[in-house]
């Protein structure tokens, strides 16, 4: 007999994943569009997904009815908010039957995750104002000078005005930046660490 394994992964970042899997990300309920985790008690989620449970398609196909099935539209809404789904929309993944389910085929990915997402959008962010906090403006001055002064190399972008103004890194350009110099080792060493802290929670 021949055996077919259907493998399913839906690599995205998290606005991306709470629209795939009909999800609120502004809901205070459940953002995540994996597990049933409180927004609340997002700080917690090391904990085992047993301990708050899982989205599945048959759990959240049920909850899509119980919400559709109130009187009044006012009813419908609120029940949908309480649960985290985008209200009056059915997950056309639930179609596909058992076999699919979006909720755990959503999976963290280095690009997403990490590149783009922990260090692109966030760690950016607190990097310079660690620079700031500490130097000034005028440590930041001296970060876009350093890298202005990277003489040029096929392959890699060359930031003549610094790096100070991007608001955020893409892929290409965090792995450009990672193999120039950044400031002080200490805040090298320090921002990865944030990246592994991170990556290990996620």
């Amino acid at each position: 007999r021949k055996f077919f394994p259907c493998l399913f992964n839906f690599n995205g970042d998290y606005p991306e994943q709470t629209l795939f899997s009909t999800v609120s990300p502004l809901c205070k309920s459940f953002p995540m569009p994996c597990c049933l985790v409180p927004a609340d008690c997002l700080s917690e989620c090391g904990k085992s997904c047993l301990f708050w449970g899982v989205k599945t398609t048959e759990t959240m196909t049920r909850s899509f009815q119980r919400c559709m099935a109130k009187r009044s539209f006012s009813e419908v809404v609120q029940s949908f908010a309480v649960n985290g789904q985008v209200p009056f929309v059915r997950n056309a993944f639930y179609d596909l039957g058992p076999r699919f389910c979006i909720h755990s085929a959503v999976t963290p990915d280095p690009m997403h995750a990490i590149y783009i997402g922990i260090f692109g959008y966030h760690l950016w962010g607190v990097t310079k104002g660690i620079i700031r906090e500490v130097n000034g403006d005028a440590g930041v001055d001296t970060v876009d000078s350093r890298f202005a002064l990277v003489p040029n190399y096929p392959g890699f972008n060359h930031y003549s005005k610094g790096v100070s103004s991007l608001q955020c890194w893409f892929p290409i350009l965090l792995i450009h930046v990672h193999h120039l110099i950044l400031w002080r080792e200490s805040l090298l060493n320090l921002t990865v660490s944030l990246m592994y802290f991170e990556g290990r929670r996620t």
